[in-house]
């Protein structure tokens, strides 16, 4: 889960075509509205997803002081 995944999710949303290879971008059909869509995610949200997962799969990362908020 990263911010390029959730983009493409939300470009899936609106339905814009894009073409990806890994974790980069190869064509987005509306740059402009990909660019506002990136610019509204908030990498503190998926972080804090990451964490309840984190709490729920390995507890003992808690208990360490670790975390990706």
């Amino acid at each position: 889960m990263n911010g390029h995944s959730l983009l493409a999710h939300k470009l899936r949303k609106k339905e814009i075509t894009y073409r990806m290879h890994d974790n980069a971008f190869l064509e987005i059909a509306d740059t402009e509205t990909a660019q506002k869509l990136s610019d509204r995610i908030n990498p503190e949200d998926p972080h804090k997803v990451l964490d309840v997962f984190a709490k729920q799969y390995c507890p003992v990362a808690e208990d360490l002081g670790l975390g990706y908020t």
